[in-house]
């Protein structure tokens, strides 16, 4: 086993002599301080497997988004609920490999949370009554129940979802229609609670993007900062002012005294900057999904305890992932090059020079784009593309090129964070740059367009040129979450999930290999 944190076993000793110290009768007498000694004991067993914890989750079949006819090609198995093994066409695409735990698509948010622990549990109620009263011995020790519970005792904890757009990450982490999410749960089950409020709320989205010269430059959307600090504080970590832009939202509540108003006041928070998010165009039709969201979503809470503890708690619902390539393969025929096309449009998607020349140059390859989940260029009876009109077609155009920008920056900061992960599992990872042949970007999903040590405050090669040609910025926004718990020799708590769709199997195996890539469970090297 790979042990990533010294202080776990000092404190693995310093438990078994508490216990070896007492006779049973003193143990009784002492029965209170158990539930601390519980606690301390899931700290163990979550710090001996590292700091980064992956969950899987199949989702059900959405028939509005999902092709039947290939899920019906599709095969998961779950062994003991920690391993799983995808096959495609019966032959094995991904072989068993152990996370934190798998959940099916049967599964709710509260199984999620409870990690299907034994108990009396009601879905319409945000309190969990576990098996006795609120006995934690009852849950498992790696659910996440748990592992939120240790808010209470001075962690920090940040918790995300990847995987493909329409894979259901935002409907586990913040729920949907009536159905509470993973944050509802986790706030409302912490107790000696004397405030929680919005402490953050922002997004990572794309600012500028020139594939062909390999530049991306991503931008901080800033929707609430209760401190008014937070241009200042990330400066540290390598992130200008002029990369931060305002666009301030009011929530109906900032704060609140008790957690039995978790599911108001987080209701309202999340509908305000899904919004918000929708209002600005930041939300677009696909062909992996009707409605998925382009930009990563960052809320930061600032919880303070009756014995004047802070603990901070992080939810980051990443974009749904849109592989370059495959979208422009979806949009133009390949009488198009991808080079030629971005020669066409600038870093915002927009037409470069006369519009009208460029449509009627689409006119003679497009096969179609998509918008509203609709073809709005058919071939007419004599060839010729028809319906719509020339300014439906240049803004369908102008919309697609925007989808294929984001989709570059998407992929770039995603790569960025799993370096992260790695070096939080105390990997030493390095990923390959893109390649430029002939004046034409030769792209790779696998490859980076800069690499993520030179955003790193805390790597040797860390870059100080906030002009360079790639700011992607996500390394130093992990780093800046890594950094709000100053509580000396507490570790902040990563969770990841990653959510499948149950009609994709290449794509399933690259969202698998990237979990597996970050998992600390067992791992001993970086893939």
């Amino acid at each position: 086993m790979f042990i990533k944190n010294k202080e776990a076993l000092l404190k693995f000793k310093e438990v078994l002599d508490d216990v070896k110290n007492c006779d049973l009768e003193k143990l009784k007498a002492l029965r209170v301080d158990m539930v601390r000694v519980a606690h301390d004991l899931t700290n163990i067993y979550e710090d001996l497997f590292g700091s980064v914890r992956c969950f899987v989750r199949l989702r059900p079949l959405n028939r509005a988004i999902d092709d039947e006819e290939a899920a019906k090609k599709v095969d998961f198995a779950v062994k003991d609920s920690m391993k799983l093994e995808m096959k495609c066409n019966q032959v094995v695409n991904f072989k068993e490999t152990e996370f934190f735990d798998v959940f099916g698509p049967t599964s709710t948010n509260l199984d999620i949370y409870t990690g299907n622990s034994p108990g009396t549990f009601d879905v319409n109620d945000l309190e969990v009554k576990l098996k006795e009263g609120k006995d934690i011995t009852y849950v498992k020790p790696w659910a996440l129940y748990k592992t939120m519970k240790q808010l209470e005792h001075g962690y920090s904890i940040v918790i995300g979802a990847y995987g493909l757009s329409g894979s259901g990450k935002s409907r586990v982490l913040i729920g949907f229609d009536n159905n509470y999410g993973l944050l509802h749960y986790g706030l409302r089950n912490l107790d000696g609670v004397e405030k929680l409020e919005i402490y953050q709320a922002f997004e990572l989205y794309y600012n500028f993007v020139s594939p062909n010269d390999l530049t991306i430059k991503n931008k901080i959307i800033m929707l609430h900062d209760a401190s008014g600090k937070f241009a200042e504080d990330i400066d540290a970590y390598g992130v200008s002012k002029t990369e931060i832009v305002s666009e301030n939202l009011g929530f109906v509540k900032k704060s609140v005294e008790t957690t039995d108003e978790v599911g108001d006041f987080v209701k309202n928070i999340t509908q305000t900057c899904l919004n918000n998010i929708k209002e600005k165009g930041r939300v677009k039709t696909t062909p992996l999904n009707n409605a998925s969201s382009r930009s990563h979503l960052f809320l930061v809470f600032k919880i303070v305890f009756n014995d004047g503890s802070v603990s901070f708690f992080t939810l980051t619902d990443e974009s749904g992932i849109e592989n370059a390539y495959s979208l422009y393969a979806k949009i133009f025929t390949k009488s198009a090059s991808l080079p030629y096309l971005m020669r066409l449009f600038d870093s915002m998607g927009r037409f470069k020079g006369d519009s009208k020349q460029t449509i009627d140059y689409f006119l003679n390859v497009a096969s179609y784009g998509v918008t509203n989940g609709k073809d709005v260029l058919t071939k007419g009876v004599e060839g010729k593309l028809v319906f719509g009109g020339e300014r439906k077609i240049e803004k369908s155009l102008m919309r697609n090129i925007q989808i294929l920008y984001e989709s570059f920056a998407i992929v770039e900061s995603l790569l960025h964070m799993k370096y992260f992960f790695n070096k939080r599992n105390g990997f030493e990872n390095n990923f390959p740059v893109q390649k430029i042949e002939k004046g034409d970007l030769q792209y790779d999903t696998s490859k980076v367009f800069k690499s993520p040590q030179l955003e790193d405050v805390y790597h040797p090669s860390f870059s100080k040129n906030r002009d360079s040609k790639v700011r992607c910025l996500m390394a130093p926004i992990l780093n800046y979450l890594d950094g709000l718990s100053k509580n000396k020799g507490k570790i902040t708590k990563f969770v990841m999930f990653t959510a499948l769709r149950p009609d994709k199997c290449a794509e399933n195996r690259e969202s698998l290999d990237f979990a597996s890539r970050i998992n600390s469970m067992g791992k001993s090297k970086a893939n």
